[in-house]
């Protein structure tokens, strides 16, 4: 390469274009090797995550692949200059060598880009770097939203017994039952622990206060961890990997008052043995990952904004009427819709009419339509047209095979809404249904 700066210009152009040229090849294929922008904003979806100002779908996909393309080409010329400015002071002061080459400085970078990654990979998969305790293992109390999944970590955590303590701790295990405390209710709070007519509306809390559920078994749960957790040294959060997973410890967690004890997420891909294993090696830390910094607020945005809109739209609606009206955010629209299609049913007024139908036998048949391609109706038999010729002829036939899937399987909230529907169950029975006919029986 050294000699290409020691000739005529053209010498010098042609190596300068050569190696930019296969910088640019190959640092696209490293590029394209690393990153998907497909692959990521499926994720992102995937996890409720988007770009600010930017769609999900193919609007991020653009989005990212114009940065890769950006970073590609500053990237190729920082390297360029990297590569090429040793050799350039060694032909301006006419250096016989140089010890420190471009090359040299680009494989230096690389390998403790490397080890840096390797070391970071290392404190997200090990307990004991993220929250260092000398003399002995740590020891977590596992958080699981329900016994079934409680069962499920609890299993390969044994199988895996040795492999998991060495890299995260020990583990003991608990299961909840969905939520287990809730916010406030306004009379909750001092200041509004009045008749409602007394109020100064709106209400918003300037702390929100939590309370258990009241339930007996609820607060037999949250008895036991509370007298448990000073025993241990740090918290694995296993409910669910949605919204509501994250605010059903989010309410647990400021109830006891765990916020500055370690925690680590454990986020439930699948629930074979291998890729259990793969989430308890893999868990990062809950109150610092972006990921579950952002579900945690993603849902007190919801569950307040539902507690602010249905708390003071009742309570103002119930002193106006004289009577408990109930209005929430989803169930007031809700109720709208199945009103006015009530009141059009009860309004519905029968009107006779008639269409033209051919029959050409073979079960084709065919109906009068206007140019709007609609079913032409006529008030009575006299309106209908008496030159309609008897004969027709198909303009276009048009065919095709549809290849139906299998019908999804069912998620718990679907599930609970056509049991509700067909047998009357409440979501919550429908559920502790569902958990029996798995933890008992084994046959969901």
């Amino acid at each position: 390469m050294k000699t290409w700066f020691t000739g005529h210009t053209y010498q010098w152009l042609f190596g300068i274009g050569t190696y930019i040229i296969l910088l640019l090849f190959f640092t696209a294929f490293y590029a394209e090797y690393n990153f998907n922008p497909m692959e990521v904003a499926t994720q992102m979806r995937h996890y409720g995550m988007y770009v600010e100002r930017i769609h999900p779908g193919k609007e991020t996909v653009d989005y990212f692949t114009g940065i890769i393309k950006k970073l590609r080409l500053v990237n190729t010329l920082f390297l360029s200059l990297l590569i090429f400015l040793p050799l350039v002071i060694m032909n301006l002061f006419g250096l016989a060598s140089f010890s420190l080459f471009g090359s040299s400085i680009v494989i230096v970078i690389s390998v403790l880009s490397d080890m840096g990654s390797a070391i970071r990979a290392e404190m997200a998969c090990t307990g004991k770097t993220l929250f260092t305790k000398e003399d002995d293992n740590l020891k977590y109390l596992f958080i699981a939203e329900k016994p079934s999944l409680m069962k499920e970590v609890k299993s390969c955590y044994m199988n895996h017994q040795s492999e998991i303590q060495r890299a995260v701790g020990l583990i003991d295990f608990v299961a909840l039952t969905g939520h287990v405390c809730t916010n406030y209710a306004p009379n909750d709070y001092e200041a509004w622990n009045t008749s409602w007519e007394n109020i100064n509306y709106p209400i918003i809390p300037e702390k929100w206060g939590v309370k258990p559920i009241a339930d007996p078994n609820k607060q037999k749960t949250i008895a036991y961890i509370q007298s448990k957790i000073n025993n241990y040294d740090g918290i694995i959060v296993g409910t669910d990997s949605d919204t509501e997973g994250y605010g059903i410890y989010y309410l647990l967690e400021q109830k006891l008052r765990m916020q500055t004890m370690p925690t680590l997420r454990f986020i439930e891909h699948s629930l074979t043995d291998k890729e259990i294993l793969k989430s308890l090696l893999t868990m990062t830390d809950y109150h610092k990952d972006p990921v579950h910094i952002r579900f945690t607020q993603s849902y007190l945005l919801r569950s307040r904004a539902d507690w602010l809109f249905g708390m003071n739209a009742t309570m103002q609606m119930s002193v106006k009427t004289g009577q408990t009206t109930t209005i929430g955010r989803v169930k007031a629209p809700t109720i709208k819709l199945i009103y006015d299609n009530s009141t059009a049913i009860d309004n519905f007024v029968q009107q006779e009419y008639y269409i033209l139908e051919a029959d050409y036998g073979n079960g084709f048949r065919c109906q009068l339509c206007d140019e709007n391609h609609s079913v032409k109706k006529f008030k009575s038999t006299d309106d209908i047209p008496k030159d309609i010729p008897l004969n027709g002829f198909v303009k276009e036939r048009i065919s095709e095979e549809i290849a139906v899937s299998a019908p999804k399987l069912y998620d718990l909230a679907s599930l609970q809404s056509e049991a509700g529907q067909m047998f009357g169950y409440s979501p919550d029975y429908t559920l502790q249904l569902l958990q029996s006919l798995y933890e008992t029986h084994k046959i969901v």
